[in-house]
């Protein structure tokens, strides 16, 4: 038999290994003081700005529902629900409590309880928007 020394991958590295001398501690940097007369761009007045004008509202007024501008419709065939994936951006977004039920995973809209104010039609993330804008269903005069 043979005389030889084995040695593992692990104790050969770590003859290789040098010592690590130990590093003093890194100090930060001071912050840069601000500059009050530096010319650009600021999102604070940019939002300030939008604020006094009325942008900052972003999207479609929220109606009552005996106003009722429009119609809300799912298209299964274009949801993202429907076809399996989790999704349900447009219940959690709706400005009006119930108005988008999920079940079972899936949305439908309440018509009884949907303003038509369209928020679920801009929030869709389906590559075709899965909702529908309908015109106001007619009521009949006697109702």
């Amino acid at each position: 038999m043979s005389s030889q020394v084995t040695l593992s991958r692990r104790a050969f590295l770590g003859l290789l290994r040098r010592e690590e001398k130990p590093r003093p501690p890194v100090q930060p940097a001071p912050a840069p003081a601000p500059v009050a007369s530096e010319p650009g761009f600021s999102l604070e007045a940019f939002y300030a700005s939008r604020a006094r004008s009325g942008e900052a509202a972003g999207g479609p007024p929220v109606v009552s529902p005996r106003e009722g501008l429009m119609t809300v419709r799912v298209r299964p065939q274009l949801c993202l629900a429907w076809q399996g994936s989790f999704c349900s951006t447009c219940s959690e977004r709706c400005p009006v409590e119930g108005a988008i039920a999920v079940e079972s995973g899936r949305p439908r809209v309440v018509e009884s309880r949907c303003n038509g104010c369209g928020l679920c039609v801009q929030v869709c993330p389906a590559l075709l928007n899965a909702f529908e804008l309908l015109p106001p269903r007619q009521q009949a005069p006697g109702s």
